[in-house]
């Protein structure tokens, strides 16, 4: 009798805590990411290039189609202002994104945006106020770039 009592002791209290608790972390997780949504008429493509120029994706969207450009996710500490896309501090290893391509269906490279300028040039894509924010959930944040049917323009066709 008395080992069933013990036995259903050690049951209900193995029932009751979680034994894998002590491996579980209190500390919250921030995530932000990027995304550019077509939201021109013409298919294209966007290339994400690492620093080596290796292409680590290529994704051909439809209007109203999205791909994310860039992750990080990091402890609460961090602001994610919307500049943080272009400061590769946060990135864990040497080769992360660095580069955003747009490309026409067909192929032809229309823009490459790189993440990292010491003087970015004068295009929507590095402009804040061409990107929306969200903020969906405690610890998410989302910054989102619309691309235009003007983005698709190759450089020498549009106005200084």
């Amino acid at each position: 009798m008395n080992r069933l009592l013990i036995l259903a002791c050690v049951a209900f209290g193995s029932a009751a805590c979680n034994p894998f608790a002590i491996f579980h972390t209190t500390e919250s997780y921030n995530s932000c990411h990027w995304y550019l949504k077509n939201e021109t008429s013409e298919p294209v493509y966007v290339r994400c290039c690492q620093n080596n120029g290796e292409v680590i994706e290529e994704v051909l969207l439809y209007k109203g189609d999205s791909t994310r450009l860039q992750f990080y996710g990091v402890d609460l500490s961090l602001d994610f202002s919307f500049e943080m896309l272009y400061d590769n501090m946060y990135s864990d290893e040497e080769d992360q994104y660095l580069r955003a391509e747009l490309l026409s269906e067909e192929g032809t490279l229309l823009k490459s945006w790189p993440y990292t300028l010491p003087e970015p040039p004068v295009d929507r894509f590095y402009e804040e106020a061409s990107w929306h924010y969200y903020h969906p959930h405690e610890h998410t944040h989302v910054w989102v770039f619309d691309l235009l049917p003007e983005d698709l323009a190759p450089a020498d066709d549009r106005n200084p």
